[in-house]
């Protein structure tokens, strides 16, 4: 029998141009999809970049906008607008849910949303999908912003003679800043509280929120400042903001919970000058100690803010001298130092503290 070899190729042909339009099918969706995840891919990094500047403007909602505008602007690739205003939303991140809430109280996240798309003036054009009428398409991107505070924090609490009529105002002071992390992060926040004078005690150690709030308030409550009577635990006279510093890192150190996602903040809440009375030059020996302790607290990367409460003194001692600009020095990492003269301002100085929590990607 012969072989009819001018037939067999021509059905090859014929097989050939069949098989011909899905392998061109598939070759143009992987050419379209891949360009269509590389734009998506160039939307995300500006939308995280976007996300992230925007929380230098909170919380005025308009200059978040401005600022994320700026940044995606900075990262369109050439591409035109990719985020207007309506795309920039402030709100509540649920970190329990992991949701966000578009105008949710209280604000302590940002959304903004990249798009290259026939609203913005610039869809993805594609290369061979206009062949079944699909000659472009819209790409988004999306990123979350949130203070997902997660945080052991030790208020360090001056209690010497010199601050005797002010305590009160600090314990109130104190127990804002533990109401206001309460409030928004109670689950992720733990708070301990370290008094000196001379000494230090451990009021309350570190204390997770949702559970230790109230403890916390009595421990404030019954802390035992300096009088004339002394108080538990050691010597009263002097102000040894190093020992102080140099305990509330300890406390962290040794009952924190040691992750690099946990943010360690001693918050020193003072009214004077460092100052060990013994030594020969007590406000010098006391600037020192407690720069020292400064630092080796931001060796271990914890963040250290300075409150402190400046009354003019009739006295000419100089441990009793306001040199508040050395007091703000000790501020380390993320922390600021902060100077009042007014005791009820400690509240606000305190719970405002939480606006310098970080801002992180949370999606």
């Amino acid at each position: 029998m012969s072989k009819d070899f001018a037939s067999d190729r021509g059905a090859t042909l014929v097989l050939i141009g069949i098989l011909m339009v899905p392998l061109l099918g598939m070759a143009a969706l992987a050419i379209d999809v891949a360009q269509i995840y590389t734009t998506r891919a160039e939307l995300q990094t500006a939308a995280d970049a976007a996300v992230i500047a925007a929380a230098d403007g909170l919380p005025n909602s308009q200059s978040v906008q401005n600022l994320a505008i700026q940044y995606a602007s900075a990262n369109d690739a050439g591409h035109g607008p990719i985020l207007t205003g309506g795309d920039v939303s402030l709100g509540f991140w649920d970190a329990a849910t992991s949701t966000f809430y578009p105008y949710g109280t209280p604000v302590n996240g940002i959304q903004v949303t990249t798009r290259r798309s026939q609203q913005n003036g610039n869809p993805v054009s594609t290369f061979f999908a206009g062949v079944v009428g699909v000659d472009n398409v819209d790409v988004t991107a999306v990123a979350v912003a949130a203070r997902d505070v997660v945080a052991d924090i030790v208020i360090v609490q001056d209690v010497t003679v010199s601050f005797l009529e002010e305590i009160p105002f600090a314990v109130e002071a104190d127990k804002a800043l533990i109401d206001t992390f309460a409030l928004e992060y109670a689950e992720g926040v733990q708070v301990g509280v370290v008094s000196f004078a001379r000494d230090t005690i451990d009021e309350a150690p570190l204390t997770v929120l949702s559970t230790g709030q109230g403890g916390l308030h009595s421990a404030l409550d019954g802390m035992r400042e300096c009088s004339s009577a002394g108080r538990r635990g050691g010597p009263c006279y002097g102000t040894d903001l190093g020992i102080g510093i140099d305990r509330g890192r300890e406390m962290i150190l040794n009952q924190g919970r040691g992750s690099p996602d946990v943010q360690r903040v001693i918050v020193l809440v003072t009214d004077g000058v460092p100052c060990l009375l013994e030594d020969d030059d007590p406000v010098g020996a006391g600037k020192t100690a407690a720069t020292a302790a400064a630092n080796r607290a931001a060796a271990e990367d914890l963040d250290i803010f300075s409150v402190t409460l400046h009354q003019q003194s009739r006295s000419s001692h100089p441990c009793l001298a306001g040199d508040v600009a050395f007091n703000e020095s000790l501020a380390r990492g993320i922390g600021w130092g902060t100077t009042t003269t007014n005791p009820s301002d400690l509240q606000a100085l305190l719970a405002s503290i939480i606006d310098q929590m970080p801002i992180r990607l949370v999606r």
